[in-house]
């Protein structure tokens, strides 16, 4: 039987919804190669060759990850130029910009890029406009095409969180949204096996209340606040007020074990403290 959450709905949709929000919009604006790869199961036998399609995209993962990000759009740029019909290409060259595509204001380049996109990539570029609206139900209908895409697919992290996200969000009778959060459960962990993104821990933490389970919640906010407090990209008070909200989800779990709660605290208190010095 899941265990009970003190604060029910209100709870799960708390401050590591909004923090899991923020984390996917900051994704194409602060270099994280982790998120932006999709390489991590890729076959790189000719990565070693800098014009090839993969080696355009190895390179200009390296290059983001050095804090080149001009220099890594300019390598996708090079790359989609000698391959025109490359679904990995293009999907790179606009996924710093989804945000921008949901609100409307990116470039015509982009999107025009982003309309030649087809079946699970063009999903995601829809589903992040929905999502960006709060139209979970017209999200829901992608979930299927969402669902095609690979780990083989630089578009598999963005698929993977926008059904999650819509999961969190279902609006309906108590059984089912712990079914629905059982379900973003699943999908998460098989996630993080793949590419640990400190996104989708914030996502586990909103998917485990949804799913009402206390003590897989504390055991992701052990690993989210853990992941939190080592993101060199973060100034100390955004975790703070991060580590803080966890602090605040943390004690509703009436139903976890205390000795395991304790602990969490304890070290979420002691990251807070090492902050202030």
């Amino acid at each position: 039987m899941a265990n009970s959450t003190k604060g029910g709905q209100a709870a799960s949709r708390g401050g590591p919804a909004q923090q899991a929000s923020a984390l996917i919009a900051r994704k194409g604006d602060l270099p994280d190669p982790i998120v932006q790869a999709g390489l991590t199961d890729r076959d790189l036998s000719d990565a070693t060759d800098p014009q090839s399609q993969t080696g355009y995209e190895v390179n200009a993962v390296r290059l983001e990850a050095d804090g080149d990000r001009d220099s890594a759009q300019d390598m996708i740029q090079q790359g989609l130029a000698r391959y025109p019909d490359s679904e990995n290409l293009r999907y790179e060259y606009i996924q710093p910009w989804l945000t921008r595509l949901a609100r409307g204001t990116a470039t015509k380049e982009v999107t025009a890029q982003a309309g030649k996109l087809t079946h699970s990539a063009d999903a995601v570029v829809r589903g992040t406009v929905l999502a960006s609206q709060h139209r979970w139900e017209e999200l829901r209908t992608l979930d299927d095409s969402l669902a095609e895409a690979t780990w083989r697919d630089p578009w598999k992290l963005d698929a993977v969180l926008l059904q999650v996200q819509w999961r969190c969000q279902d609006e309906a009778d108590a059984t089912t949204r712990r079914q629905r959060g059982d379900e973003a459960l699943a999908l998460i962990d098989q996630a993080v096996s793949a590419q640990p993104a400190i996104v989708l821990y914030a996502m586990r933490v909103q998917s485990a209340l949804t799913a009402r389970r206390s003590n897989v919640v504390v055991e992701s906010i052990w690993e989210y606040g853990h992941g939190l407090f080592s993101d060199s990209s973060l100034e100390p008070a955004q975790i703070r007020a991060a580590l803080e909200e966890l602090l605040q989800v943390l004690s509703q779990q009436t139903g976890a074990d205390r000795l395991r709660v304790q602990e969490v605290r304890q070290r979420l208190l002691n990251d807070i403290r090492g902050l202030t010095q």
